[in-house]
């Protein structure tokens, strides 16, 4: 199981709303490539 790459279960974006103070934090990237690749579209 340690030795499945860990890029394999990422999330592209993760996106976190903080309820306290309205703020919004994103971070990552949708790699078009990678979603090209791993859809029949």
């Amino acid at each position: 199981f340690y030795k499945i790459d860990p890029n394999l279960f990422a999330p592209a974006i993760i996106i976190v709303n903080n309820v306290k103070t309205g703020k919004t934090f994103k971070a990552g990237k949708i790699n078009p490539q990678i979603l090209a690749n791993s859809s029949a579209f």
